[in-house]
C-alpha cells in the first residue's frame, strides 16, 4: 500500500471539507446556513469513517505500519476543525460585542434567551442569586402593602427571570415590577395577570429612563436592574457614565442597580458556543457578563466608582454585581 498517496488523498479531502465549510459558514447569518452548518460539521466525522473503511478497513486494523493511518486521521481531522476553529473565534468575539441583529428571529442567537434561561433555571440560578443577594444585606425590600418597592428591569427581554424573582417575591414582600426592553419582546414573554406585574408597550431605550418614569408617574425606584442589555450593548465610557448617572438619578437613596457579574472560562464559552450550533442546547453561557464588559469604565475617578459602593455577591456562574447608591455629602 502507498501510505505517501493515502496521506495525499487524505489532505486533498480535508482541504475540501475545510473548503466546503468556509462556503457555508460565510454565506450569511440566517438559519437556514445554521441547519447546513450542522449538517456540514457532522458529515466531516461522517466522512472520517468513510475514508478510512475506503482506504482498507482491514488493513488499517490489521496493518503493522500504524503511524501513517495515525497521520491520515490527523490531518482529516485537523485542517477542518481548525478552520471551524478560526471561525468559532470570530463568530463569539462579534457577539461579544452585542450586534442585536444576531437576536432576530432566523439568526443564529434567536432562540439563544430561551434556551440560556432555561440553562440557567437547571442549576436554580435565579433562586440562588436572589438567596446570595438577600444575605449580603445590600438590598431592603419593603413589606408594607402601601409601598412596595418598585423593580425597573431595563433589559427584560422576555421577561423570564424578571417573572420568576416575581413569583420568588410576591408573597413575602410588597413589590412591583416593571419590565422594558429596546427591543421589545412582550408578545413572546410568557405574563402573569398581576396588577403589580407590568411590561410597558413600545421599544424602551435605558438611556431615555426619565422619560418611562415621568410616563409612569414614578420619579424613583428601589432596584433597576440591567442583565446582559443597556451597559452590555454600550460598554465605553462616555456610555457607562451617562448610565450610572441616570441610574443614579432615579433610584432612591437606599436603591441598587444589580448587573450580571458571572466568571467564564473561555474555553468552556468556546465549548458551549460549538455545542448549540450543533445540538441547539447549551451547556454553558458564551456571552461575556456585563461586569467583564465595562470593568475598565467604573474605576476610581469614573461615576460609578465616585456615586456608587460595588459589591460582588456569589461566585462562578452565580456571581452578580450590586451597585448601591452613595449618599453625598452636600447632595
Amino acid at each position: 500500500m502507498n501510505y505517501n498517496q493515502l496521506i495525499l488523498n487524505d489532505l486533498i479531502i480535508g482541504l475540501v471539507w475545510s473548503v466546503i465549510v468556509c462556503a457555508f459558514v460565510l454565506r450569511g447569518k440566517g438559519e437556514k446556513t445554521i441547519r447546513r452548518l450542522k449538517n456540514i460539521e457532522k458529515s466531516i466525522i461522517l466522512s472520517f469513517v468513510i475514508v478510512v473503511l475506503a482506504s482498507g478497513g482491514v488493513g488499517f486494523i490489521s496493518s503493522t505500519l500504524v503511524i501513517p493511518h495515525i497521520l491520515f486521521v490527523l490531518i482529516s481531522i485537523l485542517i477542518p476543525m481548525s478552520i471551524l476553529y478560526t471561525i468559532t473565534v470570530s463568530r463569539v468575539k462579534t457577539l461579544s460585542r452585542g450586534h442585536l441583529h444576531d437576536y432576530k428571529k432566523g439568526f443564529k442567537q434567536h432562540l439563544w434567551s430561551e434556551k440560556s434561561y432555561n440553562y440557567l433555571q437547571s442549576i436554580e440560578w435565579d433562586n440562588t442569586v436572589f438567596k446570595n443577594v438577600q444575605s449580603k444585606d445590600v438590598i431592603h425590600l419593603s413589606r408594607d402593602p402601601e409601598n412596595p418597592s418598585i423593580i425597573m428591569s431595563v433589559s427584560a427581554n422576555r421577561a423570564q427571570h424578571e417573572l420568576k424573582l416575581f413569583e420568588i417575591t410576591k408573597d413575602h414582600y410588597s413589590v412591583r415590577f416593571i419590565c422594558s426592553d429596546l427591543q421589545n419582546a412582550k408578545v413572546e414573554a410568557k405574563l402573569v395577570d398581576d396588577k403589580r406585574f407590568s411590561y410597558l408597550d413600545g421599544n424602551r431605550d435605558a438611556f431615555n429612563l426619565s422619560e418611562t418614569l415621568c410616563e409612569l408617574q414614578l420619579e424613583k425606584v428601589n432596584v433597576l436592574l440591567d442583565k446582559k442589555g443597556a451597559l452590555w450593548h454600550n460598554a465605553s465610557q462616555v456610555k457607562v457614565d451617562e448610565f450610572f448617572q441616570i441610574a443614579y438619578k432615579h433610584l432612591n437613596s437606599d436603591g441598587v442597580l444589580i448587573i450580571d457579574g458571572s466568571v467564564q472560562s473561555s474555553l468552556k464559552q468556546m465549548v458551549s458556543y460549538v455545542y448549540y450550533h450543533l445540538f441547539d442546547r447549551i451547556i454553558f453561557p458564551t456571552e461575556r457578563s456585563t461586569i467583564s464588559k465595562i470593568k475598565k469604565y467604573i474605576g476610581p475617578g469614573s461615576f460609578a466608582g465616585d456615586h456608587f459602593e460595588k459589591y460582588e455577591v456569589g461566585s462562578g456562574m452565580y456571581r452578580v454585581i450590586v451597585f448601591k447608591k452613595k449618599e453625598l455629602r452636600g447632595a
